[in-house]
C-alpha cells in the first residue's frame, strides 16, 4: 500500500518521474555556481597577494635607492665643505704670509740702513716666518716662490 501511495505522490507531482535528474541537475548548477565563484575568488585574492608582494618589493627598490641618493649628496656635501675649509685656512695663510713678508721686508730694510751707515749695531735680525709658512701650508703650490724667496733672502742676509 506504501508504495502505492508513493507511486501516486509521484505521479501527481509536478515534475512526474523526472524529479530526480532535476534535482541532480540543480545540484550540479549550485556545486558549479559555488565552485565558479570560489575560484574566481580564489584568483583575485592571488592576483591581490601577487601586486602586494610586487609593490614591497618595489617599495623597498625605492628605499634603497633614496639611501643610495642621500649617501652620495651627503658625501658631495661633504667634499665641498671640506674643500671650502680648506681654501679658507689657505686664504687665511697667505694673508698672514703677506703681512710676514712685509715685515721681514721691513727688518732687511732696515739691516741695509744699518750697514750703509756703518754702525756697530746686530744687522742679522731675519725672520723665518715667511719660510716656515711657505714650507708648511704651500710646498707643492708655492715650490718656485719658496726656492726664489730663499735664493734672495741668502743673497742680502751674507
Amino acid at each position: 500500500m506504501a508504495e502505492e501511495i508513493a507511486k501516486l505522490v509521484i505521479d501527481q507531482s509536478y515534475w512526474g518521474d523526472q524529479w530526480f535528474l532535476f534535482f541532480c541537475l540543480l545540484v550540479v548548477a549550485l556545486v558549479a555556481a559555488i565552485s565558479s565563484w570560489g575560484g574566481s575568488y580564489l584568483s583575485t585574492r592571488a592576483q591581490n597577494s601577487a601586486m602586494r608582494a610586487d609593490f614591497q618589493r618595489a617599495l623597498e627598490d625605492l628605499e634603497e635607492q633614496t639611501k643610495a641618493v642621500k649617501r652620495i649628496e651627503e658625501e658631495i656635501s661633504h667634499k665641498y665643505l671640506e674643500q671650502r675649509e680648506v681654501f679658507r685656512i689657505k686664504r687665511e695663510k697667505v694673508e698672514y704670509l703677506y703681512l710676514e713678508l712685509e715685515r721681514e721686508m721691513g727688518l732687511l730694510s732696515h739691516n741695509f740702513r744699518v750697514v750703509a751707515m756703518d754702525a756697530s749695531e746686530d744687522v742679522v735680525t731675519t725672520s723665518h716666518n715667511v719660510e716656515m709658512m711657505l714650507s708648511l701650508y704651500f710646498k707643492n703650490e708655492l715650490r718656485k716662490e719658496l726656492d726664489f724667496y730663499r735664493d734672495k733672502k741668502n743673497v742680502t742676509v751674507r
